[in-house]
């Protein structure tokens, strides 16, 4: 991956270390943080905050079903 803000840099596709092709990828992830080639977190911020709306509306459904079950009674 290369680390860069300028938009005119010409990325490869590939680049060769001691004979070997190696793909370039613009994010990849690391000890569960996704770092990407502008080190500007978006895509690691977008993940956390879809796991926590995830969780939340499982929180209100459970917390809205337990309403209901206690007013039928």
């Amino acid at each position: 991956m290369f680390i860069t803000n300028t938009k005119s840099m010409i990325i490869p596709e590939f680049i060769d270390i001691n004979g070997n092709q190696v793909k370039v990828v613009t994010e990849f992830k690391l000890l569960g943080i996704i770092i990407d080639n502008k080190l500007n977190f978006k895509s690691n911020t977008t993940k956390i905050k879809r796991s926590i709306n995830i969780r939340l509306h499982s929180i209100q459904k459970l917390f809205n079903y337990h309403l209901q079950s206690k007013y039928t009674f």
